[in-house]
């Protein structure tokens, strides 16, 4: 009973010593706050004082010398007075200083009227009659600072004798607060710390309904943590990990030799090889042996023989099986425009060697076929032939499977690209126009991806062109670099994509084709190449852009990746 009698002063309690906290912090800041705005005020009514009798000074030293000098001197400590005198008729705090002001406003006014016809006729009487009136004027303003001086003591008093009773109450509270609240609490506290302690709750509570596998090891690289979820990706039990050196049975012989010597360095150095507080994509390997992909991240806390690196780790097998789905689906996608483009390619070859053929045939039959005309034919035949092959290989290479990065050539990959779909372009009317830098541009990576996505935006581009029946039909390639990046733009005059579905191009099996013209997965598998490959950026945007001194508007996609990806 007495507990719950304690429990509920608790928050009255705290509120209240919180409230004296405020309130002594805000009187603390305004004691230092409007002392000083007093200490400024009686400053600068001190300084006008001052001006006051220097205005005659400089005035005399004006009428004396004439001199542009002394002239600028005296206007500058006119405006000081003028300027200084408005700050402090902002700061009127009592009717006593509203009556000094009012007179204060007329006699100051005609005072520095003086000065100022002093300044354009440098008529000595005008200084004579200020000097008269200075007298006038530093009793008013004496009067000022005194009244300014009383103000400013009445309020800090005041706000002196407020401080001292709120401090007062603050020990007064504080020490009910120690006895009601600190002194219960305190052993609530202590009982809850000794339950957190316990390793069998604060496993069950924070590492065990974590749904990604958690695996710590402590500075002499014994694991000391290793929760239900690593033992079911991995097949290792608790008993056989935790107290053991054996997290290299969780890692690929691959990773074996790097692991060791970053997990040395870090535990005994602190030096991190840049892992840490990062997401990785990796592979770990099963009790079976069956090696799968992970994503891993780690986090650490460092101090000398106590180093402590948590890693969480998450299987993504299902997740590799659907983006392999989603590559093979790509690949049966690009397969199909390839074949289309192939037609295209093809077509004039093959209608060159039938040509040839049939007229060297009907030559022979007419009995008219010369030497001369039958090495012609053939050597056309083999020439379109030759050029049938060399397509073949185009082509062969374009599918070629390949994982090995190696410097490619960006600008003769779009020229190869260009090559490729030529035929399709020309058959549909459409014109690539190209601009590019003076020098080559050489990134790191695997050429045919990037080829991949050249192909699938120039497809797009044909196929929304020749869908919305554009009379003069136009693709521009932009090809920029930096020191550290190269941008690939292409733009289309199509129109540009519908403000709606903008954002969703690159969602896996988003299109606005009919079923049977498209998957959308190209678009989809673009990105990822250039993300997860190059380490780059796809985006489109609408656009407007030029050729030729014309202008047009539509649709472009900007390929942006690092040189040294």
């Amino acid at each position: 009973m007495m507990k719950i009698d304690a429990t509920k002063r608790y928050i009255p309690v705290l509120i209240i010593v919180s409230l004296f906290i405020i309130l002594s912090n805000y009187i603390s800041t305004q004691m230092i706050s409007s002392n000083k705005i007093y200490t400024k005020i009686l400053i600068i009514s001190s300084k006008q004082r001052v001006l006051s009798q220097q205005l005659i000074l400089y005035g005399a030293n004006y009428n004396s010398t004439h001199s542009s000098k002394d002239k600028l001197v005296l206007e500058d400590k006119i405006q000081e007075m003028k300027n200084e005198y408005k700050y402090l008729k902002t700061k009127i705090y009592t009717p006593k200083l509203q009556s000094l002001y009012n007179q204060l406003d007329i006699d100051l006014k005609a005072y520095l009227d003086n000065f100022y016809k002093l300044l354009q006729t440098n008529d000595v009487k005008y200084r004579i009659q200020a000097r008269k009136q200075s007298f006038k004027i530093l009793k008013e303003l004496d009067l000022v600072v005194d009244e300014y001086e009383k103000y400013a003591h009445s309020k800090l008093e005041q706000l002196e004798q407020y401080g001292i009773y709120l401090m007062l109450a603050t020990l007064f509270i504080i020490v009910l607060s120690v006895v009601f609240v600190f002194i219960p609490a305190s052993k609530i506290i202590d009982k809850q710390t000794s339950r957190l302690k316990d390793k069998e709750e604060y496993e069950e509570t924070v590492i065990e309904s974590n749904n990604t596998a958690i695996i710590a090891i402590d500075w002499t690289g014994k694991i000391t943590t290793y929760n239900k979820k690593a033992q079911e990706i991995f097949g290792w039990t608790k008993d056989e990990m935790i107290g053991t050196r054996n997290l290299l049975n969780i890692i690929p012989p691959k990773y074996k030799e790097l692991h060791t010597k970053a997990s040395t360095n870090y535990l005994t150095t602190g030096k991190s090889c840049g892992v840490i507080g990062k997401i990785h994509e990796l592979e770990g390997i099963r009790k079976d042996g069956e090696i799968f992909p992970i994503t891993i991240s780690f986090g650490s806390k460092y101090k000398p023989k106590g180093a402590i690196v948590v890693a969480n780790i998450e299987d993504i097998t299902k997740q590799k099986e659907q983006e392999l789905l989603l590559i093979q689906q790509s690949k049966m996608a690009s397969m199909g425009e390839m074949i289309g483009n192939i037609a295209h390619q093809w077509r004039q070859p093959l209608s060159a060697i039938t040509t040839h053929a049939s007229g060297s045939l009907l030559y022979k039959e007419m009995e008219v076929l010369t030497d001369e005309q039958m090495i012609k034919s053939f050597n056309e035949i083999i020439k379109n032939a030759n050029f049938l092959s060399e397509t073949i290989d185009d082509f062969r290479n374009f599918f070629e499977e390949s994982k090995h990065k190696e410097p490619f050539s960006i600008i003769q990959e779009v020229e190869h690209i260009k090559g490729i779909i030529k035929n399709s372009y020309i058959n549909n009317n459409i014109e690539i126009v190209q601009t590019q830098p003076d020098e080559d541009v050489i990134c790191n990576g695997i050429k045919n991806e990037f080829g991949q996505v050249l192909i699938n935006i120039l497809n797009n581009a044909k196929d929304v062109l020749v869908e919305r029946d554009i009379k003069n039909r136009f693709v521009k390639i932009c090809i920029e670099s930096t020191k550290t990046n190269c941008c690939v733009k292409i733009y289309d005059n199509a129109g540009g994509i519908p403000k709606d579905i903008l954002p969703k191009i690159f969602e896996p099996y988003f299109t606005t084709k009919h079923q049977t013209q498209g998957t959308g997965i190209g678009l989809h598998m673009s990105s990822e190449i250039i993300f997860k490959h190059f380490k780059g950026t796809l985006v489109a945007i609408n656009e407007q852009f030029s050729i030729a001194d014309e202008d047009y508007y539509g649709a472009c996609f900007i390929i942006d990746i690092p040189l040294n990806s």
